[in-house]
């Protein structure tokens, strides 16, 4: 059975490394006296224990606890999700797998005195109990960040391609024929920055493609046809699918990756996750999978190139007028692409965003802890639920306001954030109280939405402008549905979520970004 544990606060979930002593200290042999055990002075044991019979008693014990230990460190670990900086975000759920005092009961282990096979401490559930003690207490709130870091590395690349793609000189660049996925798990990284001409929309863009004529491979598409969000295409059963929920910002470098986990479960069930700049982009999509993914057509970034050296003339979306055709051609900067044949770990996928980002020139930003910064703005999801004028005093006491998405960047950025939380809705700065039918911004600006007069900003109201359905509904939500996120006018005695801004404290900062690198041609670094 399990148990859900969420806890509200900063920083506040710790790695279970420091928070478990053993009680039963490393054992040596005595040099002095043969088969007598030197141990603890802590530690309460029966004389007939201090024997060769006993050392080995001893340390059955300790190596069944040390590996309750390691597991759950390890599931911990796979669940936190941590910021730019090392630290944890704050509100995150996790996972704590309490066992049954039946199942504890069924565990035994040979080697115990006296031929019995069970211990008091071999229940897992006293390492569950002490990790929400510390949860609590919150004893180690400043060592987390950095032991974790310390402690995760990033493992060595099956193959890395530094190919400096753009799309005004490059039809493609082709990696060759030798690289290919089967069967086996993989995680692919890339470091891109969508560029699209003016007035086109990217869609169905190839970042990189191995699928054959025959419609046979695999192909990873950011942004995706109809989502504009990361994509995979694996054979034709499943075949496409979009697997991200939040759009991709423009003409800001990007890390995107996506993690397919083929091992973790059984009967060809795997696990596929899209992350953004090291962040999982929601939960994951469960799906069979059947198959290997291999291919007779070459490794091409920045486009679908077949076996024959035919391009893909992409689809046409017969929803529009005129039914037209948009290119897969890929509208941007394309710089690093690495592929690992095993599934990283969250941890893992944030630290290899970051130092990514870091090379970029995206630094971390100096933000209140728990914020994320765009621009000149910080911004953090509060999980807790709150009315609407409980979650603006909140921010108040931070130093900010509610957000304010008055841009698609801005609320592409929140997105992000939002898939972070298991909630579905988040008060924003945005409402109606003083005037009806004419919503203000938390700043005092008017968000104009007439569609009659010409008049309206940037929004994501169905239809452009809120449906007003009762007079009471005076403030406005981001809700959070299967394939995107809108703007709903809501009761403000609502509670929910919400989304708090501050003023970043750099001394200036701007919304440029790197110069493109020089297009060179492909070389595989590590393969």
């Amino acid at each position: 059975m399990e148990t859900w544990k969420t806890v509200y606060g900063a920083s506040i979930y710790y790695v279970i490394t420091l928070l478990f002593t053993l009680t039963i200290a490393d054992i040596t042999q005595d040099t002095n006296q043969k088969g007598v055990v030197s141990v603890a002075s802590s530690y309460m044991f029966r004389p007939n224990l201090r024997t060769a019979e006993g050392v080995n008693q001893l340390r059955t014990l300790r190596d069944y606890r040390r590996t309750m230990r390691a597991n759950l460190e390890k599931s911990l670990i796979e669940q936190i999700t941590f910021d730019e900086k090392g630290d944890i975000l704050p509100g995150q759920k996790i996972c704590l797998p309490l066992m049954s005092q039946r199942s504890v009961d069924e565990i035994k282990i040979d080697g115990l005195p006296h031929g019995t096979k069970t211990h008091p401490s071999l229940n897992p559930n006293l390492f569950v109990v002490r990790t929400v003690r510390n949860i609590i207490k919150g004893d180690f709130e400043k060592q987390v960040g950095k032991m974790v870091n310390e402690k995760t590395t990033v493992p060595q690349h099956s193959s890395h391609w530094r190919v400096d793609y753009r799309h005004e000189t490059n039809q493609s660049v082709d990696l060759g024929y030798d690289f290919d996925l089967n069967d086996e798990s993989f995680t692919i990284v890339a470091l891109i920055r969508l560029r699209p001409k003016s007035g086109e929309p990217i869609r169905g863009a190839r970042i990189l493609s191995k699928r054959s004529s025959d419609n046979r491979g695999w192909e990873f598409v950011v942004p995706s046809y109809y989502g504009q969000t990361i994509s995979f295409y694996a054979n034709i059963v499943p075949g496409h699918i979009d697997y991200g929920k939040s759009s991709l910002p423009e003409n800001t470098w990007t890390v995107v990756g996506i993690i397919f986990d083929r091992h973790t479960y059984a009967d060809n069930v795997a696990l596929i996750t899209p992350f953004i700049d090291g962040f999982p982009d929601g939960q994951g999509t469960y799906l069979e999978v059947l198959g290997n993914l291999s291919s007779v057509a070459p490794l091409t970034v920045g486009h679908w190139k077949d076996e024959t050296g035919a391009y893909s003339r992409g689809r046409r979306d017969y929803r529009l007028p005129g039914s037209p055709r948009f290119n897969p051609h890929f509208q941007g900067d394309i710089r690093d692409i690495f592929i690992w044949k095993k599934a990283l770990t969250k941890q893992q996928m944030r630290i290899k965003a970051r130092h990514l980002l870091r090379e970029m020139g995206r630094r971390p930003s100096p933000c209140p802890n728990g914020y994320q910064e765009l621009d000149c703005m910080c911004y953090q999801v509060y999980n807790e639920l709150k009315t609407f004028s409980a979650a603006e005093a909140r921010c108040t006491l931070g130093g900010g306001t509610l957000a304010m998405p008055k841009t698609g960047r801005i609320q592409d950025f929140l997105e992000i954030l939002m898939q972070q939380s298991e909630r579905v809705s988040f008060w924003i700065g945005l409402d109606d109280r003083d005037v009806e039918r004419e919503k203000f911004w938390a700043d005092g600006t008017r968000c104009l939405y007439n569609r009659r007069r010409n008049e309206t900003d940037y929004n994501k109201f169905p239809n452009s402008q809120p449906d007003k359905q009762y007079h009471t509904e005076d403030c406005v939500e981001e809700v959070k549905r299967k394939h995107d996120f809108w703007w709903n006018d809501e009761n403000c005695f609502k509670l929910n979520a919400f989304i708090c801004e501050v003023q970043s404290s750099k001394q200036s900062c701007s919304v440029g970004t790197p110069d493109a690198q020089t297009p060179t041609n492909a070389t595989n670094m590590a393969k």
